[in-house]
C-alpha cells in the first residue's frame, strides 16, 4: 500500500514503532538517556542522564547492547534494547570518537527528553540570545517557557 504511493518520504509505522515514538515525544521515558543517530552513534546525552554520568559524548558508536551486537540493528531495534524497565540495568560495548573501546554498564531511569539544550545571551544590550531546540516533544513549549525565564531573570530587558 505505501509502494503504491509512490513517495519516497511514506512509510509504514508499525504498533511498535508508533508506541516508541509517543513515549519519546511525552518528554519523558525510561532508559539511558541519550538520543541516537539511526546508525547507532550518539547525537548527544540527555544532560544529567544515565548515559551522560556514564561518559557517553556525541559521536561514541553502541557497538553492542546486553553482548548483542548492534551493526545490523535499525535505530528502532536499538532503542528497545536501551529501553526498559526503571531501575534495570544494560550493559553497552561503546566505540569513542576517539578510538577507545569501553565498556559501561549504565542503570536505566526516567529521562526528560530534554528538547531545550542551551540558552544564553548573545547580546544582552540587543534583547538577542541563543536557544538550541534539540527537538520536539509534548514538554518542549515548557522547556521553552522555563528557559527564556533563567534568560530574563539573569538580564532583564
Amino acid at each position: 500500500m505505501v509502494d503504491g504511493l509512490a513517495d519516497p518520504y511514506a512509510r509504514f509505522v508499525g504498533p511498535d514503532e508508533l508506541a516508541a515514538f509517543q513515549q519519546e515525544s511525552s518528554g519523558t521515558y525510561v532508559g539511558i538517556g541519550a538520543m541516537l543517530h539511526p546508525d547507532g552513534r550518539v547525537l548527544f546525552p540527555i544532560l544529567t542522564g544515565p548515559a551522560e554520568a556514564a561518559g557517553l559524548r556525541p559521536g561514541d558508536r553502541i557497538e553492542a547492547v546486553d553482548g548483542r551486537n548492534t551493526a545490523a540493528m535499525n535505530s528502532a531495534e536499538l532503542v528497545s534494547l536501551l529501553r526498559g524497565p526503571r531501575g534495570s540495568s544494560v550493559v553497552l560495548e561503546i566505540l569513542h570518537h576517539d578510538g577507545r573501546h569501553e565498556r559501561a554498564t549504565i542503570r536505566r531511569r526516567p529521562v526528560p527528553a530534554g528538547t531545550v539544550g542551551d540558552s544564553r545571551w548573545l547580546d544582552r544590550e540587543a534583547g538577542i540570545a541563543h536557544l538550541h531546540l534539540r527537538s520536539f516533544a509534548e514538554s518542549t513549549a515548557r522547556e521553552l517557557d522555563q528557559a527564556l525565564q533563567t534568560l530574563e531573570a539573569a538580564a532583564p530587558l
